[in-house]
């Protein structure tokens, strides 16, 4: 099976402006692979992007999530790995309100560290 990210239940602990990129950072993006659920920190960067909407304070839990480009769109999953040419857009939802609204380009998705098993499937 394909590893994917799962935007709902993955925890955004900051958005960074680095030399004309964004970068969302994920305090723990919740991971599928292999039928197990697994957390890890990560990064889902856009080049020569913008913040339009962002909530007053972090770290937020994603409650819905889309990626969305020209031809494309990611429905609160995206495939791991992940890289992707042309213009993107961003929308967060998060679970106590308020929203993420970033447009960039060239949406790439990079794990830092470990991975934590969190659980089978089934098993919740």
């Amino acid at each position: 099976m394909a590893e994917v990210i799962e935007f709902h239940d993955s925890d955004v602990a900051a958005v960074d402006m680095i030399e004309g990129d964004v970068r969302i950072e994920f305090y723990e993006a919740y991971i599928w692979a292999e039928d197990k659920g697994w957390g890890q920190k990560a990064s889902l960067i856009l080049e020569n992007a913008q913040v339009t909407e962002a909530p007053g304070k972090f770290p937020v839990t994603i409650s819905e999530g889309v990626l969305s480009g020209d031809t494309e769109q990611f429905d609160n999953i995206v495939p791991f790995p992940f890289s992707e040419r042309g213009p993107f857009s961003v929308e967060f939802v998060f679970t106590g309100g308020g929203r993420l609204l970033v447009t960039g380009q060239n949406p790439r998705v990079e794990l830092i560290g470990e991975r934590r098993f969190i659980e089978e499937a089934g098993e919740l």
